[in-house]
């Protein structure tokens, strides 16, 4: 009985760790942090136009400061909002 239960313990408890680092991103956050990423890319490149890396260094910036997964941030954009997707011409 020992056995297994410890390794059924050990797969429970590293399905719950996965699940959390697994973040889900509601379409009011998705919004807030646009929001915040149109205002800091204005700011930076108000007569200029920012190449898709400055993109992605100041939406990971906003990312970072939210405390929001890049890998979750930009998988939910790609499936919800494809158009903004394609400025940061991320390779799937």
């Amino acid at each position: 009985m020992k056995k297994i239960f410890v390794p059924i313990l050990c797969i429970i408890i590293m399905a719950i760790a996965t699940g959390c680092l697994h973040q889900q991103l509601s379409e009011d956050e998705f919004t807030i942090i646009w929001q915040e990423y149109v205002k800091r890319e204005f700011v930076e490149s108000f007569d200029e136009e920012q190449s898709t890396m400055q993109r992605r260094e100041i939406l990971n910036s906003v990312l970072n400061d939210f405390s929001i997964n890049e890998q979750s941030f930009y998988s939910y954009c790609r499936t919800k909002h494809p158009d903004k997707f394609r400025l940061f011409d991320i390779k799937p």
